[in-house]
């Protein structure tokens, strides 16, 4: 998927052209999210643009481009029905790109370009068809437009990221462990697609504040919606990561119980003989009354896993609030240590006036007892 999350595209009508000589070119309507813009191509360049994704991505793509009439082409200028035919063909070709699941055609520069998509940041290669988009040297720069149209689709993706976990834990319960683990795997390669991308909008939006000069209110709207991007992405990479090893423990935990319940029911429930029953509660220290569990609305619809997953989710909540005390309270701290420092050049400038006012009324003392002796 292209970096501006095309929405759909269509090839609604064509125009003669006499400039260098005489031609058809064909209008392309292309629609984003938040916008939409148009391009007019010839049928030449769909052919020559055709070659060069069939040489890039190896394959061609899913949908063939329509036929070419041999010694026909002056014929096929004024008639209708050849070129109405054509326009459809086309369309076709490009709503196949658009709408394939194989997002490796969409996301070739040469495709881009012929779309005229405004990111113009070159697709970072390695990530499983991700379409990420590296560092846009040499490519076009980012617009106010199309920094959210970027967004919008990075907070799909996130989505899809989600859903891949809920996948991988249903699969997970139903026991098939390889498939949770691909799963996992996958959504592992879409979560670094996607904070390559936060990182290129994050330098694109700094790149955007100098050249557009943003008012300070919406530079801090998309700074906020940068870090909450952010923040998505570092609670998915810890569910990721705490789960692979929740499975892992997860089968050792089974193995370990029904090693300990057959040895319950050998013993007949820990004790042998004479031996006293061993309580399998830990030793600890209890402050207060007990309090049972309680079920609240936002744990009652969630299994173990998503449990667990809130619980994650609220501890990381936690770390940042207290990330953000730590920050106000070093600011603090340098607050005070610039006052102390300033205190201490107002101390040092008072103690050198006060030893200035001590030798002027010296002075004054010797000139009046002069004096007295004058008079």
């Amino acid at each position: 998927m292209a970096a501006t999350a095309i929405q759909a595209v269509y090839v609604r009508g064509h125009e003669e052209r006499t400039d260098p000589k005489f031609h058809i070119v064909f209008r392309i309507d292309i629609q984003a999210h938040v916008r939409s813009w148009q391009m007019w191509r010839r049928y030449s360049e769909f052919t020559d643009r055709h070659i060069e994704l069939t040489k890039s991505v190896g394959v061609p793509p899913p949908s063939p481009l329509p036929p070419k009439h041999a010694f026909a082409m002056l014929r096929s200028l004024k008639n209708e029905a050849l070129l109405e035919g054509r326009r459809a063909g086309l369309e076709t070709y490009l709503r196949a790109i658009v709408s394939a699941k194989d997002s490796r055609w969409l996301d070739t520069f040469a495709l881009r370009e012929f779309l005229g998509i405004p990111t113009g940041k070159q697709a970072a290669s390695g990530t499983g068809g991700l379409g990420s988009i590296g560092d846009g040297v040499g490519g076009l720069q980012f617009t106010s437009s199309t920094w959210l149209d970027e967004h919008m689709d990075l907070q799909a993706r996130v989505r899809d990221i989600r859903a891949d976990i809920n996948k991988r834990d249903a699969l997970a319960e139903r026991g098939d462990v390889g498939g949770a683990h691909s799963t996992n795997v996958q959504a592992k390669k879409k979560l670094a697609g996607v904070l390559t991308r936060v990182g290129v909008l994050v330098a694109g939006l700094d790149a955007l504040v100098v050249q557009s000069g943003m008012s300070e209110g919406e530079l801090q709207r998309r700074t906020d919606m940068v870090a909450r991007l952010q923040d998505d992405c570092e609670k998915l990479a810890k569910m990721l990561t705490v789960a692979t090893r929740q499975q892992t423990s997860s089968s050792s935990a089974g193995r370990n119980t029904t090693a300990a319940s057959d040895r319950a029911a050998l013993f007949g429930g820990g004790a042998r003989g004479g031996e006293p029953a061993v309580s399998s509660k830990p030793i600890a220290r209890v402050f207060g009354v007990p309090q049972p569990p309680k079920e609240t609305e936002e744990t009652r619809p969630l299994d173990d896993h998503g449990v667990v997953q809130l619980q994650q989710a609220k501890m990381d909540q936690q770390d940042a609030q207290l990330s953000q005390l730590t920050a106000i309270l070093q600011r603090q701290k340098q607050l005070g240590t610039a006052i102390n420092n300033e205190l201490a050049q107002h101390i040092e400038l008072l103690d050198g006036l006060h030893n200035d006012v001590e030798r002027v009324g010296g002075k004054l003392t010797a000139a009046k007892k002069q004096l007295n002796r004058l008079g």
